[in-house]
């Protein structure tokens, strides 16, 4: 594993790092790798971008809108009840 250095962090960033670790019980070292690891993982905008171009290179024509906006609904409606569950899951005490 790699060991980082980082510079100039602005202490309103340390705090609440340091705040989310404190409420997990644990180390700010282990909150920013958890942090960057959640960010590193997720797609830019222009990673979706060139996604969904390479998807409609494929499509013989593109989907009807109403399909779209389903399929829209669908994923939106998902990460909202993934959320939800995230933020009424018990704590550990």
């Amino acid at each position: 594993m790699a060991t980082l250095n980082i510079r100039n962090v602005p202490d309103e960033v340390v705090k609440a790092l340091k705040t989310r670790a404190a409420l997990k019980g644990d180390s700010l070292n282990s909150e920013v790798v958890r942090t960057l690891t959640e960010a590193a993982q997720r797609r830019s905008v222009d990673e979706i971008l060139a996604s969904i171009d390479e998807i409609q290179a494929r499509l013989p024509e593109r989907p009807p809108w109403e399909q779209f906006m389903e399929e829209l609904r669908r994923e939106r409606d998902e990460r909202a009840e993934h959320l939800w569950r995230v933020a009424t899951r018990p704590r550990d005490e």
